[in-house]
């Protein structure tokens, strides 16, 4: 019984040290992605009959991820005043996910088949929890749970691995009660029926698992790869199942494979034309991405995780010395793996969960957060690492080792954690570490704004238009500065040159509306509706900058002008056709509002019911 006690004992100690050693660190507000994502739990705190409808209707994924808003719902209340609260339930999901690494590194160690090192029941948990550790506190998954809108991240990896740890756990219990029956440990009652039972509750336990984790982000689906990697390379498989999971497992890959392709080869071709990069140069770059995430784990450096990382150079061609080292790189790991099972381990678990963000699908190029998944099965070999130690040195070598790696990790950790704790640290930390990226210089000089520092600012957003060629948020930026500083100077004909050759940009849209709210509030009375009309419409001649979202964002910022100038024709026309393209019931209120106005409660209702319609269809 003394194992149970241990084991309890470090699941308590692991929840404690992960919640009280990230709590220090909370305070850097709502940044980026939060802002567009969490808007909409205003219309909950307005009217609480609208809560399913806000969690069923966001848009940042193909699935809605409405399990990941019903949470977010959940804390309505605390929109937006309490954006602490929402980190620290991030941080208490992330603690849960290092117990649930732990426990499935426990499972891994028990079965055996990872490696030959065996070490006692009571010592298990205690080698478990330090390899989980280290992954809980690495430097490049303080954003994933930091960053308030990465519990979507964080959610799907709980639910996936929930499903993960307990199918294999109840194969185990169920491998072992059939070795009982067999042997007559027991009264072996109806075995097969009742075998085949478990079976079931077996998959549909996994099945529900997956689903919160998918409609909780999209690749919580590479569980269906993780799962048989587990059971397949590390659990013993069940003689009465194995077979069954055999050909499931096939079907399930073959099946999953084609949905995937058919599902995104259209969507990746329409996809790269906001892009700087094209579908064969992602896919080039990504050979040397992926070496640069696995020595992102093994050689944290805070100077890497800057968040935005829009400094990458593109590799664009076969010979580029970039690739060539990569691919020499991977054989080199792919060779150690066919030799070794443990690392065979590691590496297809980082290579599994890499299959969606760092494949075809046209993404950004590198976000560190991809990581937060794809590094478990390395805490996997860093605990066997620590339990070779112990057996072939002792106790004494591996807390020489142990101590000197805590220290590394923890000056890592807290460098990238404290940046992350207030808008100014963030700013200057970050751009000081990447002094090469665009949007870095774009949020140094935003903080310079709110310091009132207004030449800084400026040069900052200047900086921006000369090392982001193909970037028109330079020059925005230079016009919201308008809105403060008399002195800074927008060229327009600059402007307009520029918007012909540029790239997509999601922030384009969130500038333009900051500066469409200070003159809604008074505050930027320089800058007319007709001249921002007018630089609407010369973005919008781009069909790189006026593509898949950002149509529908355009209409809603030129809806607002025209409410601003008082034409309400203008204003629905705009706003219908926004809620058509977006599918954003929130754009409903303001329509219904308006048509309340002009035409009376009956003729509002009946044109939103209408429209409705539209949307589905």
């Amino acid at each position: 019984m003394l194992d149970k006690y241990v084991s309890l004992t470090v699941s308590f100690l692991l929840l404690f040290f992960v919640c009280a050693f990230y709590y220090p660190y909370i305070g850097g507000g709502f940044v980026f992605d939060d802002i567009p994502n969490l808007t909409p739990l205003g219309q909950i705190a307005s009217d609480g009959e609208k809560f399913w409808q806000v969690v069923l209707s966001n848009n940042s994924g193909p699935t809605g991820r409405p399990v990941s808003m019903f949470f977010f719902a959940l804390q309505y209340s605390d929109w937006p005043t309490n954006p602490s609260v929402f980190q620290f339930v991030n941080v208490f999901i992330h603690a849960f996910n290092t117990l649930l690494v732990c426990h499935l590194c426990g499972f891994l160690l028990e079965e055996g088949r990872l490696s030959g090192l065996s070490v006692s029941k009571n010592q298990i948990p205690l080698f478990s929890a330090m390899g989980s550790l280290f992954w809980a506190f690495h430097p490049g998954n303080v954003s994933s749970v930091l960053y308030v809108v990465q519990r979507m991240n964080l959610l799907s990896v709980f639910f996936g691995l929930s499903g993960v740890l307990m199918v294999v756990k109840l194969l185990q219990w169920a491998r072992v009660r059939r070795y009982n029956q067999l042997t007559n440990v027991f009264p072996a009652g109806p075995v097969v029926p009742r075998d085949f039972l478990t079976f079931i509750y077996i998959l549909f336990f996994f099945a529900v698992t997956l689903i919160l984790s998918v409609f909780a982000k999209e690749n919580g689906i590479l569980f269906l790869g993780l799962l048989p990697w587990v059971y397949f390379l590390a659990g013993n498989p069940h003689p009465l199942y194995h077979k069954n999971i055999l050909r499931l497992t096939l079907a399930l890959v073959v099946v999953s494979c084609f949905v995937f392709l058919a599902a995104s080869i259209s969507f990746a071709i329409d996809g790269y034309g906001p892009r700087d990069f094209t579908l064969a140069e992602r896919c080039l770059t990504q050979v040397w991405v992926l070496m640069r995430y696995l020595s992102w784990f093994w050689l944290p450096s805070y100077s890497n995780f800057h968040f935005f990382h829009d400094d990458v150079a593109l590799v664009y061609s076969l010979f580029d010395e970039r690739f060539i080292g990569a691919v020499c790189f991977w054989g080199a790991m792919l060779y150690i793996a066919c030799r070794f099972r443990l690392f065979r381990f590691a590496l297809g678990w980082f290579f599994i969960s890499h299959l969606l963000e760092s494949t075809i699908i046209p993404l950004e190029m590198v976000f560190e957060h991809r990581n937060y998944l794809a590094t478990i099965g390395f805490s996997f070999l860093l605990t066997y690492g620590f339990i070779w130690l112990y057996l072939r040195w002792g106790a004494k070598l591996l807390a020489l080792v142990v101590g000197v790696l805590c220290v590394y990790w923890a000056i890592n950790f807290y460098m990238v954690a404290q940046s992350w704790s207030s808008r100014e640290n963030m700013a200057i930390f970050w751009s000081d570490s990447s002094p090469q990226s665009p949007r870095l210089h774009g949020m140094k000089g935003d903080l310079y704004t709110n310091l009132g520092r207004y030449e800084e600012a400026e040069q900052e957003y200047r900086k921006i238009i000369l090392k982001a060629p193909d970037s028109v948020m330079g020059y925005l930026a230079l016009l919201e500065l308008q809105c403060s500083y008399d002195s800074a100077v927008f060229p327009f004909e600059d402007f307009v040159a520029r918007s012909k050759v540029a790239k997509y940009e999601a922030s384009v849209i969130n500038v333009l509306g900051e500066i469409i709210d200070l003159r809604e509030e008074g505050l930027c009375k320089k800058i007319d509706n007709g001249y921002l009309w007018a630089i609407l419409k010369v973005l919008q001649e781009n069909p790189n900058v006026n593509a898949g979202r950002a149509t529908g964002n355009f209409l809603l910022l030129e809806g607002r002008l025209c409410f601003e100038a008082e034409d309400l024709n203008c204003f629905i026309q705009r706003f219908e056709a926004a809620a058509i393209e977006l599918k954003h019931y929130s754009i409903l209120d303001n329509l219904y509002s308006v048509y309340l106005q002009l035409y009376g409660k009956e003729t509002a209702q009946l044109y939103i019911e209408q429209l409705k319609l539209k949307m589905k269809e």
